[in-house]
C-alpha cells in the first residue's frame, strides 16, 4: 500500500485537523471558503516551500530527490533556452521544481536541526522504529479528526514536529507558539497518539531559524499551557460542531452594530500650539 501524499491528506475533508481548528478561530469565514464551498485560493508562500522542504530533509532524507528538483537556468526568450527549459521539465516529471537559494537554504536548516544533540539522538530513530507522516484518525469530543505527526516513537512514547521559524529564541518562539496554536497542536496530537497506542506521550517542536546563524531548539510546553490549550481545544470543536450543523460561518463581529475601543496602546498627547490652535493627535510606537 503506497504511502499517502500531502495532498491527499489535506484533500480529506470528512475529518478535522487542527489546521482547519486555526482557520476556524482565525475567521469562520475562511474556513467556509476553505472547507466547506471549496473555492479558496492558496497563495503559494516562500515560508511554506522551505518549510516542506526542511521536513522532507530532515525526517526523510533520501526522499528529496524524488520529490523536489532545482530549477535550471535557460534564457527562455531564446529558442536555444525555451528547448532547454522544455527538456528540463520532461526531466523534472512529477517533482516539484525549486528555487536554486531555496533549496539550498533548506539543506542548511536541515543539517543545522540534524546536528542539535538531541534532535540528531531522535534522528537515528527514523530508520527502525520510528513512524514518519502516518496518519492517525480517531474522535475527540463528539467530532471525527486527524493528524499526521513528522516523527512518532512509540517506544520512547514521543512526537517530534519540526519547525521553521525566523527567530527559535524562547522569547520570539513563543510567541509563534501562540499565533500558529501550537499549544492545541500538541494537546491535539498527543490525544491522537494516546487513542492509537494506549499510551501517553511527549510532544517536542523542533525549531530551526531560517535566518543565520540558523540556531535551533527543541522545546517542550509546559503543563499549564497545554490546560490552557485543551480548553481551546474543547470550545474550538464545539464551536465548529454548532457551526456545522447550523451552517452559520459568521463571526460574531459580522451581526448587529458592534461597539469599537480604541486599541490599548493608543496614546492621546494633545499638543496646543498657541498661535495656530491646532490640536495634534499622536499614536504611541
Amino acid at each position: 500500500m503506497s504511502k499517502e501524499s500531502n495532498l491527499q491528506y489535506h484533500s480529506d475533508l470528512s475529518r478535522v485537523s487542527n489546521t482547519m481548528l486555526t482557520t476556524l478561530k482565525r475567521s469562520p469565514k475562511e474556513f467556509q471558503e476553505r472547507y466547506i464551498t471549496q473555492n479558496w485560493v492558496e497563495k503559494d508562500q516562500k515560508a511554506f516551500r522551505i518549510g516542506n522542504m526542511v521536513h522532507c530533509l530532515s525526517l526523510e532524507p533520501l526522499e528529496f530527490d524524488a520529490r523536489y528538483i532545482a530549477a535550471e537556468k535557460h534564457d527562455r526568450r531564446t529558442n536555444v533556452g525555451k528547448d532547454a527549459w522544455t527538456e528540463f521539465v520532461k526531466r523534472a516529471g512529477d517533482r516539484q521544481v525549486v528555487d536554486p537559494e531555496e533549496a539550498e537554504l533548506a539543506m542548511v536548516c536541515a543539517r543545522n536541526l540534524i546536528r542539535h544533540p538531541d534532535f540528531g539522538d531522535f534522528f537515528a530513530y527514523r530508520r527502525n522504529s520510528a513512524v514518519i507522516e502516518e496518519r492517525i484518525n480517531f474522535t475527540l469530543h463528539g467530532v471525527d479528526c486527524r493528524c499526521k505527526p513528522d516523527m512518532l516513537i512509540p517506544e520512547l512514547g514521543l512526537i517530534l514536529d519540526v519547525k521553521t521559524t525566523a527567530d527559535a529564541s524562547p522569547e520570539a518562539f513563543a510567541r509563534s507558539v501562540a499565533k500558529w496554536g501550537y499549544a492545541r497542536q500538541h494537546a491535539f496530537y498527543c490525544e491522537g497518539a494516546r487513542q492509537k497506542y494506549g499510551i501517553d506521550f511527549r510532544f517536542l517542536l523542533c525549531v530551526v531559524s531560517t535566518n543565520r546563524p540558523h540556531e535551533t531548539a527543541c522545546y517542550e510546553l509546559s503543563p499549564a499551557s497545554i490546560d490552557i490549550a485543551n480548553v481551546e481545544l474543547a470550545a474550538l470543536l464545539d464551536d465548529y460542531k454548532r457551526r456545522r450543523d447550523s451552517n452559520d460561518w459568521l463571526s460574531t463581529w459580522s451581526r448587529g452594530i458592534v461597539s469599537l475601543d480604541l486599541p490599548r496602546y493608543y496614546n492621546a498627547n494633545i499638543l496646543v500650539d498657541s498661535d495656530e490652535e491646532e490640536t495634534e493627535l499622536e499614536v504611541a510606537a
